[in-house]
């Protein structure tokens, strides 16, 4: 089961449909995604920069790690 491995999904405004959302609840994990300007009733997301940074530090150390172990 995904909620094993993760405890929250980010994503940008390209994830924000109502399918995806019901499903990444329906897995009991916290959804990062902004509402697209379009949504009637947009949904909070964490707007902290914090959570980005660390997306993005994972993502790279995730590319970084195969070069460190080439001999």
């Amino acid at each position: 089961m995904i909620s094993d491995r993760i405890e929250a999904f980010l994503a940008d405004k390209g994830y924000d449909a109502d399918a995806i959302r019901k499903e990444i609840a329906k897995a009991e994990v916290e959804a990062g995604i902004p509402s697209k300007s379009n949504r009637r009733a947009p949904i909070p997301h964490d707007k902290a920069k914090e959570s980005y940074l660390g997306f993005v530090a994972i993502a790279a150390v995730k590319l970084w790690i195969p070069f460190v172990h080439e001999r």
